[in-house]
């Protein structure tokens, strides 16, 4: 692993000047590649995704309201819309027996669909037009192509204009367009020097009339072709304000969440951490653009839920290397609400010995990721959701903050499926009244010796309460851990972050306030495409969540993609590596990112920059064949 002048590490480069990845888990073709020649990454948007069942997934399953929010205009009323009734959804719709999935419906009216019709033809124009775009582009203070920092592309080919010619009995006319390659000219007049043909003669004035009436054909397609432009720009536009309409009659949001991005280290060295400032910027932005798709903020999310993004750094994480960039200024221009903080416990105030001599070797930042107890002081919003830069926000997550906000008793009644809410031995059989957190567990930390796990702190909405930081607070500086049995010797711990945030908030809401937490299907709120089996030392193969059989494994890769709300992509080769993913679930994960990543770029950018999406190496440069074999395997 090389670095990069400032002591940053850089994933390693191919010297082979184009590969190809098939993925080897179904022989079909990953939709990732990597272009050395350009060191850029880009996806095959239009491949076709399986689940592990060998199933297809749709474009509209794995996008849900990602590509399909044109079209999907017609809610209910206060942006509820209707279910499809699969067993185990989500939203404020009534499906089959009573469960929604939130899902659009397909109908809408006249004019839009007729719109989006019109913007399928033209698609260079269709960009403006989608309120995400206009959001996300008013949310943040980056308005111009000359702000944001330049990203790999390729350029798409020139395509050839149309040439028109004439023929008048010898006199010709061609034009071109706008072809100026060299060695051929906008237009060609040739004129033979006797007019007409055996000894016929035309007037003087013949050639110039053909001339006039030429060009005025030419005028009227260019006149027609302008007049088209503009009737589809002017569609384009009036859905746009009829969407954003919309949006401002509507009931405002019930609540703004805070979501809060913790930076505590510079350029660590996990390999899916951001590691440069390029990267850092383009994470950030994309964790951005994935929350604000599925907010208030895009009407046709059909979410409840504002939001604002707030960064806290760790004074030694502001700038890295010599050179570095302030990287609290990276997020302030991209909107992010930016706090510098301290960790809120020294090492040398903790008074159990054991804890104070091995926390720093829980994590390779030490004591510094506690800052993420700074979210608790944030009383100004009603949610605080604990982030990082591997979550991917695909669907709202409203049900999981209507939990704190309103409360257990009135959750709609799916949410006590016990194939979403997960009942552990401290859990009642029903929701609590008061739920100050909702979370899933993190059973990547299962060792073949420890089964003790910890609450994923990916995706981790929670009550804000400086009541409760306090509280925290106290109880990391007394240090009450113990090497075998971990916070207060009564089993929380030990497992990989159990001295620090992770396993001080898995004790603190399970065993000294066990009433006021829910815990929810890990493999739709805070998906991993993790393994969920592991050969302990007798060899023996055994489900890594120990209540679980070997013959039941919950195997979260195998779930259908548009039943996921949130993707975590910590166990997956993150986009800006531009390294193979062997799973599929994570190659659709990848998807979506490359995708949104292009929304992002048409919503900012005056230009898209990569028009040919990578399918020609450059500007009058080669084109990019299918990965399809020409003879395919019967």
């Amino acid at each position: 692993m090389s670095t990069n002048g400032r002591g940053s590490r850089v994933p390693p480069r191919r010297t082979r000047s184009r590969s190809y990845w098939n993925s080897s888990s179904h022989g079909r073709p990953s939709a990732l590649r990597h272009d050395s020649d350009n060191e850029s990454c880009s996806m095959n948007t239009s491949s076709t995704y399986y689940s592990d069942g060998g199933m297809p997934v749709s474009q509209h399953q794995r996008l849900g309201p990602l590509r399909s929010h044109l079209s999907a205009n017609s809610y209910k009323t206060e942006g509820k819309s209707p279910g499809n009734g699969s067993s185990g959804g989500r939203g404020n719709g009534n499906g089959k027996n009573g469960v929604g999935v939130g899902r659009f419906s397909p109908h809408g009216i006249g004019a839009e669909r007729s719109a989006l019709k019109a913007s399928r033809r033209h698609t260079s124009l269709r960009v403006k037009a989608s309120p995400f775009k206009v959001t996300l582009r008013q949310s943040l203070k980056v308005t111009s192509s000359s702000s944001i920092p330049s990203l790999p592309h390729h350029s798409p080919p020139q395509t050839p204009q149309k040439r028109i010619s004439f023929s008048f009995f010898g006199a010709s006319l061609s034009s071109a367009g706008d072809d100026k390659s060299e060695g051929s000219d906008v237009s060609e007049l040739s004129i033979p020097t006797v007019w007409g043909g055996r000894g016929v003669r035309f007037p003087f004035w013949f050639p110039v009339m053909a001339l006039l009436a030429v060009f005025g054909v030419i005028v009227g397609n260019h006149a027609m072709e302008h007049k088209s432009e503009e009737r589809i720009i002017a569609e384009q536009m009036k859905l746009a304000k009829y969407q954003l309409r919309r949006q401002e009659e509507r009931n405002p949001p019930k609540a703004t969440v805070a979501y809060v991005l913790p930076v505590f280290s510079c350029f660590a060295e996990d390999a899916n951490d951001p590691y440069d400032d390029d990267t850092f910027h383009n994470a950030a932005l994309m964790l951005k653009a994935s929350i604000h798709r599925q907010s208030y903020k895009t009407p046709l999310s059909g979410s409840a839920y504002d939001y604002s993004m707030v960064a806290i750094f760790h004074p030694s994480a502001v700038k890295c290397g010599e050179g570095g960039q302030d990287r609290t200024g990276i997020l302030r221009d991209l909107g992010y609400i930016v706090q510098i903080r301290e960790e809120p416990v020294r090492l040398n105030d903790i008074k159990g010995d054991y804890l104070r001599s091995n926390a720093p070797m829980d994590n390779p930042d030490g004591t510094k990721e506690l800052i993420r107890l700074h979210a608790y002081k944030l009383t100004d919003y009603s949610v605080v959701t604990l982030v990082d830069f591997t979550t991917l926000v695909l669907q709202p997550p409203d049900d999981m903050f209507n939990l704190i906000v309103d409360g257990g008793n009135n959750a709609p009644e799916y949410m006590s499926n016990p194939s979403i809410f997960i009942q552990d031995d401290s859990a009642k059989p029903t929701l609590p009244a008061r739920v100050d957190i909702v979370y899933t567990r993190d059973y990547t930390t299962v060792t073949p010796t420890q089964f003790t796990t910890g609450l994923n702190l990916s995706f981790l909405p929670l009550r804000p309460s400086e009541d409760v930081f306090d509280e925290l607070v106290s109880i990391y500086r007394r240090g009450d851990y113990s090497a075998n049995k971990g916070w207060s010797n009564e089993g929380y711990g030990p497992f990989q972050g159990s001295m620090l945030t992770k396993g001080l908030l898995t004790y603190y809401y399970n065993g000294v306030h066990s009433n006021s937490h829910v815990e929810l299907n890990r493999c739709t709120y805070a998906n991993k495409a993790d393994a969920p089996r592991l050969r302990i030392d007798d060899g023996s193969i055994q489900c890594r969540n120990k209540n679980e059989e070997d013959e039941s494994c919950t195997d979260c890769r195998s779930v259908a993609f548009d039943d996921i709300v949130v993707a975590d992509l910590s166990e997956c080769n993150v986009p800006w590596t531009c390294q193979r993913n062997t799973v599929t679930l994570c190659e659709s994960f990848t998807s979506v990112w490359f995708e949104l990543r292009k929304e992002v770029e048409e919503a900012i950018l005056s230009e898209r920059p990569n028009r040919s999406l990578s399918y020609c190496s450059g500007e009058g440069g080669d084109y990019v064949p299918l990965l399809i074999p020409m003879q395919m395997k019967s």
